[in-house]
């Protein structure tokens, strides 16, 4: 994928650092929250897998918002070259497509903008990808069946991307 230059990062302020470190906290505590909790389920005899599954789901989205938000300064572009792709992969800005393409291009864009970050965690940068990459995460977005039987996608009057 073309991903732009840029110069070397400064380093952080004490500011950004501090910052950083309250938002950390905030996960970490919720974390520790949620691992808490199923002990307790586990303790008290729970094995339901549903209920299992929404835990692990839970905790599992907590520790991926924490790898966001630690990785987040030494990658600051992420979430701004997600958007350029996905926009440039729609070939519209959400705007012009209505309500539900403004949602499954920031759907797309999050994904894309993770994706990215897993990716760095594993030595694959943004330049890496292939160039199919944006158009194949926004049309999975707009293939996927629980965001298009969500409520709020069934209720919008417009159809989505043209053509």
């Amino acid at each position: 994928m073309q991903i732009p230059e840029r110069p070397p990062l400064p380093d952080l302020t004490d500011k950004q650092v501090e910052s950083l470190l309250r938002e950390v906290a905030d996960t970490m505590k919720e974390l520790v929250d949620g691992f808490n909790l199923a002990t307790e389920y586990y303790s008290a005899g729970g094995r339901d897998r549903a209920t299992w599954n929404q835990i692990g789901d839970g905790l599992g989205r907590k520790a991926m918002g924490l790898m966001l938000k630690l990785s987040g300064p030494g990658h600051p572009y992420a979430a701004q070259d997600a958007r350029n792709a996905i926009r440039e992969a729609a070939g519209m800005t959400p705007q012009d497509g209505g309500t539900r393409e403004t949602i499954q291009q920031t759907v797309a864009m999050g994904v894309l903008a993770t994706l990215f970050t897993a990716g760095q965690h594993h030595m694959v940068e943004p330049s890496d990808w292939l160039d199919e990459l944006p158009a194949v995460v926004l049309g999975s977005v707009r293939n996927a069946q629980k965001i298009n039987a969500d409520p709020t996608m069934a209720n919008l009057r417009d159809k989505g991307h043209p053509g």
